[in-house]
């Protein structure tokens, strides 16, 4: 293969690309104003984000979700709390058993994540590092958006239309 040939479908494959990173943002977000929001709004929510226990059902969860990460659904000694008896767990077989297994199997990417960040950095570093990043891509997207094109035809301005 020539570099000439190389470089022609190394240009057909980027095209592809992105194509398909076009469409999954457009059925995803609509265009970069609804992305732009959806960054936002996530910064926002990272921004006002607690974790604590407040209430005596959260141990409930917060054991069942270690003992599913442990690969078992019931747990005979509580990882978080004092004792077995939480509201919402139910004892069966000698073990503990947490409820709603659905939340539980749903927070295990993010508990993946977070535990991978752990391993890579200090957890408050990496999740600051992971919060700038998040700010800096809805600001970026913010201010592609808010350009101002002006046509030279008409001589008129107007918003442009943030399409991918």
């Amino acid at each position: 293969m020539s570099s000439i040939e190389f470089s022609q479908a190394r240009q057909a494959g980027s095209e592809a690309e992105h194509s398909a990173r076009t469409r999954l943002t457009t059925a995803l977000f609509g265009d970069r104003i609804g992305l732009t929001i959806f960054l936002a709004s996530l910064c926002l929510f990272v921004l006002g984000w607690r974790t604590a226990i407040f209430i005596t059902d959260t141990y409930t969860l917060a054991n069942g979700l270690h003992a599913v990460s442990q690969g078992a659904l019931g747990y005979t000694e509580p990882a978080y709390g004092g004792s077995l008896d939480t509201p919402g767990a139910t004892a069966s077989d000698g073990r503990t058993i947490a409820r709603n297994y659905g939340a539980i199997v749903l927070s295990l990417p993010f508990l993946a994540l977070i535990e991978g960040v752990g391993a890579v950095a200090s957890l408050r570093i990496g999740i600051a590092a992971l919060w700038a990043l998040l700010a800096l891509g809805a600001v970026a997207q913010g201010v592609h958006c808010s350009t101002v094109r002006v046509s030279s035809s008409a001589a008129a301005s107007s918003s442009s239309v943030c399409s991918a």
